[in-house]
């Protein structure tokens, strides 16, 4: 059984990346038609639970929630490379936020913005939301959106100080959430 942790979008290529964190410890490429996850590698780092796709540098990152480090992924090999010292917060979440340029993580207590040259974090706000989480972040809406362990859907609006609007429930355990662009 594979352990997922997050998710995450890679829009120059349209490829799905998805971390197992307590399992194999493996990073794999989803197939967004079928569902069906295909192994790049292991990148050997246990409870990797948030990933994010960096569009301006083209690189994955990962955090572990037991390191507390920031990780460099290579999408060709699975491998993990330390950025920085360790974080104050375990993340679980993490998403890229293309219109202020920045990446924001989340451990469900705060939403803290991510350098991911230093590892360096700085609070955003609040965040009162699930430990056991996915991010993601939407562009077109201008939102963040968050998946709990339990499968309760939350938005977050950056606009509005990253006020929360509760979406619904989906069945089942869930931490991965990603925001893919609308095909025709």
């Amino acid at each position: 059984v594979y352990m997922f942790g997050d998710c995450a979008f890679n829009p120059t290529d349209s490829t799905l990346y998805m971390v197992d964190g307590r399992g194999n410890n493996g990073l794999y490429r989803v197939n967004t038609t079928t569902g069906a996850a295909s192994l790049v590698g292991l990148h050997g780092i246990p409870n990797m639970a948030a990933l994010a796709f960096h569009p301006p540098t083209n690189r994955l990152y990962g955090i572990s929630a037991d390191t507390r480090i920031l990780y460099l992924i290579s999408t060709t090999t699975g491998a993990a490379t330390p950025v920085g010292p360790p974080m104050p917060v375990p993340f679980r979440g993490m998403a890229w936020d293309s219109k202020r340029n920045t990446m924001v993580g989340s451990d469900g207590a705060a939403l803290l913005s991510i350098n991911g040259s230093t590892g360096i974090v700085m609070p955003v706000a609040a965040a009162g939301i699930a430990p056991d989480l996915g991010m993601t972040y939407d562009s077109v809406l201008d939102r963040f959106w968050v998946v709990d362990i339990g499968g309760q859907i939350v938005q977050l609006d950056p606009n509005q100080g990253f006020a929360r609007t509760f979406m619904g429930v989906i069945a089942g355990a869930r931490t991965c959430v990603a925001s893919l662009p609308q095909t025709p």
